[in-house]
């Protein structure tokens, strides 16, 4: 027993990717013993700009899981948009002006799609192989909480696909192509009209 031996536990994944590791403006999500809790915040207050507490131990992992499966649920969404667009001739300039600007906007659309596919570069630099770790593990949570998120479901079958056409290794920007041969029967190349990084 922990408590009997004074050793408190927390679960505190963070998010915000490498850029606000660096700044030291990470959100860190706890789980974990309440009247703990307190007493330790300071320790992620160091590297976050926001700490908070999502309930019982395990819950700071779950938060996490939930917040990369609703990201890489609406990066499908956002590609399909975008994709339907430049299928129908729209200007890269236009069509990213309108889904930025209003509540289409997402944080594909806004950072990954025009600095790291539309000049081309396809380097994000976050491999396949840990989007679908991260998307195994919440198929598995739903899967503990009898659950059946079915517009999840089919997401991950994209990034599945996308493993296996691009390797574990393969950047996750590389799912593009996936989404365009799905969505209308062509292969990005043959859509993306490549701009000057924004």
């Amino acid at each position: 027993d922990m408590e009997t031996i004074g050793v408190a536990y927390f679960d505190a994944p963070v998010t915000g990717e490498v850029q606000r590791g660096s700044e030291g403006t990470l959100v860190t999500m706890v789980g974990g013993d309440s009247d703990r809790f307190t007493e330790y915040a300071w320790i992620p207050s160091a590297f976050s700009r926001s700490v908070v507490r999502g309930g019982a131990s395990g819950n700071g992992a779950l938060l996490k899981t939930l917040n990369n499966m609703i990201a890489n649920v609406t990066a499908m969404a956002s590609m399909e948009g975008i994709i339907l667009a430049r299928a129908a001739g729209i200007d890269e300039d236009v069509l990213l002006e309108v889904f930025n600007s209003g509540v289409a906007r997402t944080h594909f659309s806004s950072v990954r799609y025009p600095n790291h596919i539309a000049t081309g570069a396809f380097d994000h630099g976050f491999p396949l192989g840990l989007v679908n770790k991260d998307l195994g593990i919440a198929a598995e949570s739903a899967d503990m909480l009898h659950a059946d998120p079915i517009v999840f479901r089919a997401a991950h079958k994209l990034w599945n696909a996308a493993l296996d056409d691009f390797g574990p290794k393969g950047d996750t920007t590389r799912v593009i192509d996936v989404v365009a041969r799905q969505t209308v029967g062509r292969p990005w190349s043959e859509l993306a009209t490549h701009v000057e990084s924004r």
